[in-house]
């Protein structure tokens, strides 16, 4: 009986860390990946271009934001050198992204992770290292998005995604109803 409860106990251990940011390779419970850059986020213009290197301790992937589509195909590319084995120095894996000819549509948030890590574990900041790029267009203020449509029940919250090109602008959201704004009646 106390050897069960024993090997639950640390059954329910190696769960918690795993769904609390340790990843796994092999048996090895591993830090989170990192980047070459400091600041959490950066600020381009366009024509520029945007070279991050991601390394860590087991093969590394890359997401992009979801507005960054088919019109990158021969602007992005994922350089992995040593082709995937890891470097003698450090004993990590790495990865180079490479984004070339930026545009106001780049702009969001950039992810590294290890190519093991489940889908829904790929945004956790315990799994991922990020930057979010600004690509600052004076001509195209806000990120058009794939999702146009926004459908809600009254009295439940809803996100509206609005982003901006610029990290410096000021944004206010407005309604055509002015019953509404954002779960306050207003006088009038």
């Amino acid at each position: 009986m106390a050897r069960e409860l024993t090997s639950r106990f640390f059954a329910g251990i190696l769960v918690l860390l795993g769904v609390f940011g340790a990843t796994s390779y092999g048996q090895e419970m591993l830090p989170p990946p990192y980047l070459d850059i400091d600041q959490s986020e950066q600020t381009f213009h366009p024509g520029d271009s945007l070279a991050v290197t991601c390394r860590g301790r087991a093969p590394v992937s890359w997401s992009h934001p979801e507005n960054v589509g088919a019109n990158t195909a021969g602007r992005i590319s994922v350089e992995i050198p040593g082709n995937g084995t890891t470097t003698t120095a450090g004993e990590e894996y790495s990865s180079v992204l490479r984004l070339r000819n930026m545009t106001a549509a780049d702009t969001g948030r950039f992810r590294c992770y290890y190519s093991d890590t489940l889908p829904s574990d790929v945004e956790d900041s315990y799994n991922a290292a990020s930057v979010y790029v600004f690509v600052k267009d004076p001509s195209k203020l806000f990120v058009m998005m794939m999702e146009n449509i926004l459908q809600t029940k009254k009295y439940r919250p809803v996100t509206i995604k609005c982003l901006v090109t610029d990290p410096e602008a000021n944004v206010t959201l407005w309604t055509r109803t002015p019953e509404l704004v954002l779960g306050k009646k207003l006088a009038g």
